[in-house]
């Protein structure tokens, strides 16, 4: 068995990770900014080689057990039963407990085998297996110096980083609400001009437009970030940081010790703010104030732990009548079916035609005052619902749409 890493990786033999008398060799490579990278090289030369499950499964256990660290494990493990295509057992296939139970391994460690064309033959015996599928660039069968053909796989070592598209926020406290308030104080009107034979539909329209086009009028807005910031990083220092940056290009200019001692000395200070900073930051958000009654602290500590995530794998791979499904369409499927699966079939009702035993419950009349009521009742720092409208705005012009949202709730009721 032979690994090769180039020279400029940080890499180093895991012999903990060989265990008992397999074929197998496993290497780290410590990547800056990224989880470690594991590397298996393996070969069964036995179909019916038993010990080999309980090798390669405890080294799975000991590298996947406490972080989910990347597992890249390639070579012959001479399964000569398995379809990889369909993830299905051949007729007439040898030693099926043994093949069972590392198909069992790979679901077990969420791990995934990327080669479906045959390497020896008609049968897939060298294979690469990984649990990062999304990771894998392409994957092609070469002709080999042996019986054996070559796979050629590239894979991103990189972790792929969910990159969120830029998206209009809108700058609530500073938006002109005297003149929003105005331009909706004719809503009213602009409804009833439409005559008796307007449809509810066509109200709401209408009110959910001039609604949306205030908004567009009256309300600034800015583009979020598609880089992820450091919100402990502040004012002070960010400046501290500058000062750095400048003794360094003057240190490198002059190349005085003086200069030199002073660049190394803000380099130190630099560093110990940073950790102090951010172990501030992350304290106030684990240790939320209690005057904060929003609970913003906690969208904020949900928003770093997201935030945090290296990579993105999307939708695990899914089991379906026994076979694991990673295609992305054939797992949209799946779920399809499954939450098909739950929902009740309607059936015919006919009710009986018998005299109601309660009297009919007299019709319902809104009051605007309520509506007012309710509307100045609305959170403002919750989300917007489907309609796009924020509960911030709906709430600040909650005099002036009370009526027009009266006419409408009642008109939909008396429909």
């Amino acid at each position: 068995m032979l690994i090769a890493i180039n020279r400029d990786f940080m890499s180093t033999r895991e012999e903990t990770l060989e265990v008992g008398q397999a074929e197998m060799i496993w290497v780290k490579v410590t990547i800056k900014g990224c989880k470690n990278l594991y590397i298996c090289g393996f070969y069964r030369a036995e179909s019916g080689d038993a010990d080999f499950m309980e090798a390669f499964n405890t080294s799975l256990e000991r590298i996947t057990g406490s972080t989910n660290n990347m597992v890249i494990a390639g070579g012959d493990f001479n399964f000569p039963g398995w379809d990889w295509r369909d993830n299905t057992l051949k007729p007439r296939t040898q030693f099926v407990a043994l093949h069972n139970k590392f198909g069992d391994i790979l679901n077990d460690f969420r791990l995934t085998q990327i080669v479906t064309e045959p390497t020896r033959f008609s049968n897939t015996l060298d294979l690469i297996i990984t649990n990062r599928p999304n990771q894998v660039h392409r994957t092609q069968i070469l002709p080999g110096i042996s019986d054996h053909n070559v796979v050629y796989t590239e894979f991103d070592v990189n972790p792929m980083r969910k990159k969120q598209t830029p998206r209009k926020i809108p700058l609530l406290n500073k938006a002109d609400w005297e003149g929003f308030k105005q331009f909706t104080d004719g809503l009213l009107y602009e409804m009833q001009s439409l005559g008796d034979p307007t449809s509810v539909e066509e109200m709401w329209l209408l009110f959910k437009c001039k609604i949306q086009e205030g908004i567009n009028k009256f309300i600034p807005f800015k583009n979020s970030k598609t880089k992820e910031s450091c919100p402990w990083v502040r004012g002070p220092l960010k400046r501290k940081i500058r000062r750095r940056d400048k003794a360094f290009k003057v240190s490198k200019r002059t190349g005085r010790e003086s200069d030199e001692l002073k660049f190394q000395k803000l380099k130190h200070e630099v560093q110990r703010d940073l950790r102090r900073a951010y172990w501030q930051y992350v304290e106030e958000l684990i240790i939320p104030n209690e005057a904060d009654k929003d609970h913003g602290s906690m969208k904020r500590f949900y928003r770093f732990i997201k935030h945090k995530k290296m990579d993105h794998n999307g939708v695990s791979p899914l089991k379906v009548d026994g076979k694991l499904v990673t295609d992305s369409k054939m797992k949209a499927e799946a779920l399809n079916k499954q939450f098909k699966s739950v929902f009740t079939t309607e059936t015919e009702f006919k009710p009986a035609q018998a005299q109601p035993r309660f009297p009919s419950m007299p019709p319902i009349h809104i009051s605007s005052s309520g509506v007012l009521k309710l509307l100045q009742q609305l959170n403002p720092t919750k989300a917007s619902g489907p309609d796009n409208l924020s509960p911030r705005v709906l709430r600040e012009l909650s005099q002036q749409i009370a009526e027009p949202l009266t006419t409408i709730l009642q008109r939909s009721l008396n429909e």
